[in-house]
């Protein structure tokens, strides 16, 4: 215990803590070759000291101390700065004629930028960028714009740049050339157009008609769904992606043919108006009505507040409703109500169970039942080292089940040590893994194990178990284990890592970790 290390090499993280840097400012620095590129992943003892030295003043003074933000903030910060409307497809522009910076991209494609690095475009540059848009002619697209402006859907136009071998330029921006070239390509689009399927919206759009108009031929069996495609869905900032039904545009174009209807008289009519249609079809009840009338029997009946949200680039319902006592209805109890209810049989497809957000509120009301699961935390010497403590508190009651330090056999990294403040002396009369292991399995027992960032704490409970010569079969499996961090992400909507302030002691981040659990499943729905 206690040897000293000649020399060592760092990931990013244990860069980040002894260069003196934020991990965002250590990754944006990076991406933007401000400082050394590690080798194999890792930079050595030489090469930290070299960047303490010469690069992370510069890093600071570079990227700032506020953290990336994603195009649409970007657009809101331009915004306010220079009185010009800029919208995120502004700043993507921006960032592709080299006039900011690209900070760091999500698991998505998206860019982030750092505000500090806004605040350094010229006025001029964004003013030029908003009028490029507005005139119809921006200097570069994203992949979203240029989906947008030709009309394609996300599949043909990756198949299709794909196949012409077009590639992007900086910030991940298309050139306006190869757009313009592909929207003029009429035999290309006659040829997508003719396969292509449509929503309900674009298949209203491309008729003319109102999307009521719509369900009415629908509910004739003139057209019938032909399959169905992929689209994005944002909402509040986290983007993913959906299956929604879809009509073949050739099926949709000869319902124009069918003998007996006014088409000039049904586009005419105005909202409110009753449909020409009607004469060929009994109207069913409309989606939104009927799934009002759905949540008001809910709360009659069970006391429960239940109510749905639209997603209209899904063009589907989603349904969301609180827990009893007894975390009832379930999904499954759910979904058969509303397959006996008749007024939304004619829409049944279209509705869906429970946001994200959502999902994960019921889940974190199933985790805090008693006898179900516990909390879990370690500290470590090294992000790849052993584990020096462990703590696990029952999830349901917040009890100490376990709360040891463990002696790792080998020596605390200082950046570690400076995270948890656990030293080799602290831990030289610890028991070792192979002593504290039946006691993690007798505190764990058959409940789902959690911990805020599952993946690694599992990864050291195994790694530990083996080096101690025991079978990990003993411990329990993946499907056992829960991410609170990952939920946490999911309830905010945000795809980045939320950092847990619980103090980097396991018995202090078990009780933090419970308490973002607590804060879940105490989730409020939204006012009536």
């Amino acid at each position: 215990m206690g040897v000293a290390v000649a020399s060592r090499t760092f990931g990013q993280q244990d860069l980040a803590g002894y260069v003196g840097l934020q991990v965002w400012q250590l990754a944006v620095a990076l991406r933007q070759g401000l400082i050394p590129a590690p080798k194999h992943g890792r930079w050595s003892q030489t090469v930290a000291d070299q960047i303490v030295a010469e690069f992370a003043q510069v890093v600071r003074e570079a990227v700032g101390d506020r953290p990336p933000v994603w195009a649409a903030d970007a657009a809101l910060l331009l915004a306010h700065r220079t009185g010009l409307d800029v919208v995120r497809d502004d700043v993507d522009v921006l960032a592709a004629v080299g006039q900011i910076p690209v900070a760091t991209v999500s698991n998505g494609g998206y860019n982030h930028y750092c505000p500090a690095q806004l605040d350094r475009v010229p006025v001029k540059a964004v003013r030029q960028a908003v009028d490029d848009r507005r005139a119809g002619a921006p200097a570069a697209y994203s992949t979203w714009t240029a989906v947008r402006s030709l009309g394609w859907r996300r599949a043909e136009f990756d198949r299709v740049v794909r196949e012409r071998r077009f590639t992007t330029g900086p910030g991940g921006m298309w050139r306006r050339e190869d757009i313009e070239a592909l929207a003029a390509d009429a035999e290309l689009n006659a040829g997508l157009d003719a396969v292509r399927l449509l929503g309900a919206n674009e298949a209203a759009a491309r008729l003319s008609i109102r999307r009521t108009d719509w369900d009415l031929i629908v509910a004739a069996g003139w057209v019938a769904t032909a399959g169905s495609f992929e689209v994005e869905s944002a909402r509040a900032g986290y983007t993913h992606t959906l299956r929604v039904p879809g009509y073949l545009a050739a099926d949709i174009d000869a319902v124009l043919t069918l003998p007996g209807v006014d088409w000039d008289a049904v586009r005419a009519a105005g909202k409110g108006q009753r449909s020409p249609l009607r004469a060929h079809v009994q109207a069913p009840k409309r989606a939104g009505d009927a799934l009002r009338s759905f949540c008001r029997n809910i709360q009659a009946a069970r006391g429960i507040r239940a109510w749905v949200v639209y997603d209209p680039p899904a063009e589907r319902w989603v349904l969301n409703w609180t827990l009893d006592p007894a975390l009832q209805p379930t999904a499954e109890q759910m979904g058969k109500l509303l397959d006996d209810d008749p007024d939304l049989a004619a829409h049944r497809a279209r509705v869906h169970l429970l946001t994200l957000r959502w999902r994960t509120v019921h889940w974190a009301r199933r985790m805090l039942q008693p006898g179900t699961a516990v909390v879990l935390d370690v500290e470590t010497t090294d992000l790849d080292g052993s584990v020096c403590e462990i703590a696990i508190i029952d999830a349901a009651t917040g009890s100490t089940l376990l709360d040891t330090l463990v002696n790792p056999g080998r020596p605390i990294s200082p950046e570690a040590q400076w995270v948890h403040g656990i030293s080799d002396q602290d831990v030289a009369d610890a028991p070792t893994w192979a002593q504290v292991l039946p006691q993690v399995l007798a505190a764990i027992g058959d409940r789902r194990v959690l911990a805020y960032n599952e993946s690694f704490d599992r990864r050291m409970v195994r790694a530990d178990t083996r080096r101690a010569g025991a079978d990990v079969g003993v411990l329990p499996g993946p499907a056992r284990w829960g991410c609170i961090m990952q939920a946490r992400s999911d309830w905010w909507h945000y795809e980045g890592r939320i950092a847990l302030d619980g103090g980097h002691r396991a018995l202090g981040d078990t009780e933090a970790a419970r308490q973002v659990l607590l804060d879940i499943a105490n989730s409020a729905p939204p006012a009536e």
